[in-house]
C-alpha cells in the first residue's frame, strides 16, 4: 500500500511540476481542504469568489479523495468543480482508498457522465 501511495504522489507530482515549468497555473490541495475552504466562504458570502479563483487555474489536483465522508453541500461543490472543469481544464484526483470506499464517499448519481474513474 505504501509503494502504491508513493508512486500516486511521484506519478501526481510529476504532471503538476511539469504543468508548472510549462507556465499552466497549477493548485494542488487535498480534496476535504478545498471543500472545506469553499463551505466556510459559503458562509461568509465568500463562495463564488473562492470558487471561480479555484476554477481559474489551469490544472487542479485534488489529492486523497475519498478518505473522509463529505457533506451534501460538499458533494454539490465538488459536482460543480467537475463540471466546470470539462472541457475548459485539466483535473487530477488521487485517491487511495479503495475504489469501493471512495465510491461511497460520493452518490454517482450526482457525477458527470464522461467522468471515468482510473
Amino acid at each position: 500500500m505504501r509503494a502504491n501511495r508513493y508512486r500516486k504522489k511521484s506519478s501526481r507530482n510529476a504532471i503538476a511540476i511539469e504543468a508548472i515549468k510549462r507556465n499552466f497555473r497549477v493548485l494542488a490541495k487535498p480534496t476535504h481542504r478545498l471543500l472545506q475552504e469553499l463551505q466556510i466562504a459559503r458562509a461568509n458570502g465568500s463562495h463564488p469568489r473562492i470558487l471561480a479563483r479555484t476554477l481559474a487555474y489551469d490544472l487542479l489536483v485534488l489529492d486523497d479523495f475519498g478518505l473522509q465522508s463529505i457533506s451534501p453541500q460538499a458533494v454539490q461543490d465538488l459536482y460543480e468543480i467537475i463540471t466546470e472543469r470539462y472541457e475548459r481544464g485539466s483535473l487530477i484526483i488521487t485517491s487511495t482508498a479503495p475504489l469501493k470506499s471512495g465510491a461511497r464517499s460520493l452518490p454517482m448519481t450526482c457525477l458527470p457522465a464522461p467522468l471515468s474513474i482510473v
